[in-house]
């Protein structure tokens, strides 16, 4: 009986710890069935790989040009679990995920491609383009300097002090863009709050929706916009001065903020729509 309780016990794995010189225009791929992907980054032209496989999964780490490929498999082909954490040099670029997976990336200068079926992904960083998608689990980004295109089917997104274009949807959670300065923003719910903070460009596009939640837009005065308001049970609110021209039914109008410059778009279908100005002392 021992001996057989013994046996059903799972085997420890030893860690695999290898470190491969890579060049500079080197991109990191890692593909995960489940488990974790922490990055780091540091100032070598090296990356260090220390996974912690689990039911016998086998990690592998191999250069092919200018792919580091990391991935891991089971001797029986079924699904691999592995933690993995590395560290890489400040601007490679990164392509990350797979199914049942965590990532998170911490101050990283390249570029940033992660896609997971469920868990949550948070990205510090991040240059020239950060493209993020989870089916159920939350999405972070915080401090990129890139265009963000960010999706998560049902879970929560949360962008904070962005600079650069942004695309993000959320279908039944809420989107929240926090001190965002982009000239070609556009966020979207179905079920969600969509809520945006930040300068409104004379020269910039921003497009705000929800179906059944409410929109909020708060930015700093003065603020000059043209914003195209749609609502059918919802209602439009704002305190600061503004003129409505081109109303074709109660709720479909087009209000004018100061010179009318930036070219903004509010919608929801039940929810409400508010435009506020930000105070000094209010955090973007």
């Amino acid at each position: 009986m021992l001996t057989a309780l013994l046996l059903a016990l799972p085997i420890p794995q030893a860690p695999f710890d290898t470190t491969i010189s890579v060049r500079p225009e080197t991109r990191l791929e890692v593909t995960a069935s489940a488990g974790t992907i922490d990055v780091k980054v540091w100032d070598r032209d090296a990356v260090r790989i220390v996974a912690r496989p689990q039911r016998r999964s086998q990690v592998r780490a191999v250069l092919d040009g200018a792919v580091l490929d990391v991935r891991a498999r089971t001797p029986t082909g079924g699904i691999d679990v592995v933690d993995y954490e590395i560290t890489v040099p400040r601007k490679m670029n990164l392509t990350l995920g797979r199914h049942d997976v965590d990532i998170t990336v911490h101050g990283t200068e390249g570029s940033v491609d992660a896609i997971v079926t469920s868990g949550k992904i948070v990205i510090e960083g991040g240059r020239g383009a950060v493209s993020v998608r989870s089916f159920q689990g939350p999405i972070t980004v915080r401090g990129a300097r890139a265009t963000v295109k960010a999706e998560s089917t049902m879970g929560q997104l949360t962008l904070t002090d962005i600079v650069g274009d942004v695309d993000a949807t959320s279908n039944s959670h809420h989107v929240t863009l926090q001190n965002v300065d982009s000239r070609n923003l556009r966020a979207s719910s179905i079920a969600g709050v969509v809520r945006f903070s930040g300068p409104l460009h004379e020269d910039g596009r921003y497009t705000l929706t929800s179906h059944s939640g409410s929109v909020f837009l708060k930015s700093p005065p003065p603020i000059n916009a043209t914003i195209d308001i749609a609502t059918v049970g919802g209602a439009f609110s704002s305190a600061l001065p503004h003129t409505v021209t081109h109303r074709t039914r109660t709720g479909i109008f087009v209000a004018r903020f100061g010179n009318g410059g930036a070219q903004v778009t509010m919608e929801s279908f039940t929810g409400g729509l508010v435009v506020e100005a930000l105070t000094p002392q209010q955090p973007m």
